[in-house]
């Protein structure tokens, strides 16, 4: 016979939840430890449960199934007990045990029954739901979470039902770190750059150099240099092989690198300069066009995407060419005759509407007409030639200047009334307009030049004969239909004025005076040019009878002109003064 309680000792060690809620059948995990004969038993054991509410009750609440040939080692064992649902919803709970060895005859019961203490009592949260909470004392208050916020440095809240927080942008502060807290082993290789510093606070990593004839003036945020011409005059001599520098004409690159047209002498060729640094000093010489007589009346500007296009006369064929380069550097490009239509295209003037695409005029010397044209695309591939006043003995002297809503203006001589005349375009295709003349004095209109001041008004310079004195018209609408002629001091027998704007408003004119063959400069006092001053730029050489003016964007002018005694053009960046 096996001993009861005296010779089996059990164990419970852990009672384990089958699901959430206890109404269902909840399982329970059992291990015991079972002696047969005071020794631990080993073997196969057949084993039942029995689950009451009090230590002597004889009816159960519950009981398994019979466990058969359950293998006993060392006297332990482990079984999964079932009692059904709602078994464990109050207390006292006691298990009794029967056993015997495997089929071999009754059960024995062993006693006494082992009471359920308080781990298998968890169980009963499941089931809190059920429970009159009114009847128990010593709960604390609890309350309700009805919305949970976004506090500092957070987004995502109020939630009131479910969602989630997140670090806001710009979220965590410097007060919300700790010194020392991030370092080179917190910051991921690559997780900072130019979108997440603050520039008022970081300076970016300084790249770049400054180009020959500039100095570093600042740093700007973003780390690149910010660079200017040195403050002297520049004075370079464009070398080269053959004369040149005829019919010059010059621009400026957005960087600041003045790019120049003219004519070869020998053979008469267009020709291209194209500065390396804003100081020009290197570059490179390019051969445009080689065939025939071309590069006469050259006129050139730089394109929105750097691209040079130059005008000129096609002596050869009697007829108004470009050039359109392909690249920036004009290492290549294409000639395209514009208008062959009798002999036309002397007196050449290009400027640039904003999106790029050229207006031309210059003179039909068949029909003695005053002509324009106009690209169809910033190629100049295509476009059109139209007559703006064929009145007969005009043209011999153009100029034309793009106003800010595109619409072209020309001022041209008129060699029959010895008069200074301009066209103003009433939209920018020009296909019609009012010709208007400026200024009747007997002998003016020579070799004009026009420009538009910031306040949109255009201004006009004009040589008057017989004393080559300089004039200039002073436009007092944009039309110019309003206007002051005004006679500049004289400084010699001048010749081919080149007109620029300063910043302020202020013209700048280039002038030769032919007589004593030295290039000057007049400097005008205010943007209606009353009262001024003449400034020498160059007097140590002989200089042809034309030069071209452009500004930098630093307001300095830049001069180009032809050394006659050497037969190679020149280029003189001034700074305030020549």
């Amino acid at each position: 016979m096996m001993r009861r309680s005296s010779n089996l000792q059990r164990l419970l060690l852990m009672l384990v939840l089958a699901g959430c809620n206890l109404a269902v059948a909840s399982p329970i995990t059992y291990q015991g430890q079972l002696r047969d004969g005071g020794q631990p038993a080993e073997g196969s054991y057949d084993l039942q449960f029995c689950l009451f509410d009090a230590d002597e009750e004889p009816v159960p609440l519950a009981c398994t199934g019979q466990f058969n040939n359950v293998q006993v080692s060392a006297g332990l064992f482990t079984l999964e007990l079932d009692f059904g649902p709602d078994r464990f919803l109050s207390e006292p709970r006691f298990i009794e045990i029967r056993v015997r060895r495997a089929g071999a005859g009754g059960f024995s019961i062993l006693a006494p029954r082992q009471r359920l203490r308080p781990t298998p009592r968890a169980q009963h949260a499941g089931a809190a739901d059920q429970v009159d909470w009114s009847g128990l004392s010593g709960v604390p208050e609890l309350g309700t979470v009805t919305s949970v916020g976004a506090g500092a440095g957070l987004t995502g809240g109020p939630i009131t039902t479910s969602g989630s927080l997140a670090i806001a942008p710009s979220g965590i502060t410097g007060a919300m770190i700790a010194p020392g807290a991030v370092g080179a082993t917190q910051i991921a290789d690559g997780a900072i750059g130019a979108a997440q510093i603050d520039p008022a606070e970081v300076q970016q990593r300084i790249s770049g150099s400054c180009a020959a004839g500039t100095y570093l003036r600042a740093i700007n945020v973003d780390g690149t240099l910010d660079c200017d011409l040195l403050p002297v005059r520049l004075d370079r001599l464009i070398a080269g092989p053959d004369p040149a520098g005829e019919w010059i004409s010059v621009a400026m690159r957005a960087d600041g690198r003045p790019v120049m047209s003219y004519l070869r002498a020998f053979p008469v060729s267009l020709m291209l300069y194209d500065c390396a640094d804003p100081a020009c000093l290197s570059g490179t010489e390019r051969v445009l066009e080689a065939t025939g007589n071309q590069g006469v009346f050259s006129s050139i500007a730089v394109r929105p995407d750097g691209r040079p296009i130059i005008a000129h006369y096609d002596e050869a064929n009697t007829a108004l060419k470009v050039y359109d380069c392909a690249n920036p550097a004009c290492s290549s490009g294409t000639g395209r005759i514009l208008d062959n239509t009798g002999s036309v295209g002397a007196f050449t003037s290009l400027a640039l509407r904003s999106d790029g695409t050229a207006v031309i005029s210059y003179r039909d010397q068949t029909n003695t007409a005053l002509k324009l044209y106009v690209c169809a695309n910033v190629n100049c591939s295509a476009g059109t030639a139209r007559t703006l006043d064929p009145g007969g003995q005009v043209g011999s002297g153009t100029a034309i200047a793009v106003r800010s809503d595109d619409r072209p203006i020309v001022a041209f001589r008129d060699q029959g009334n010895v008069n200074l005349k301009l066209y103003d375009c009433f939209e920018p295709a020009c296909t019609s307009g009012i010709i208007r003349t400026i200024d009747n004095t007997v002998g003016s209109g020579f070799d004009p030049a026009i420009a538009i001041r910031p306040n949109g008004l255009p201004v006009v310079a004009h040589i008057v004969l017989p004393n080559q004195l300089l004039k200039v018209v002073r436009c007092n609408d944009v039309g110019c239909a309003s206007r002051t002629s005004l006679t500049l001091p004289g400084a010699g027998e001048l010749s081919s004025p080149s007109l620029a704007i300063r910043a302020d408003g202020r013209p700048l004119i280039s002038v030769v005076d032919i007589a004593a063959q030295r290039l000057l400069l007049r400097d005008c006092n205010d943007a209606d040019c009353n009262g001024g001053f003449y400034e020498v730029v160059d007097d140590r050489t002989e200089v042809a009878d034309r030069s071209a003016i452009a500004m930098t964007a630093g307001d300095r002018p830049v001069l180009v002109y032809q050394d006659l005694f050497r037969s190679r053009p020149r280029l003189v960046i001034c700074t305030t003064e020549c």
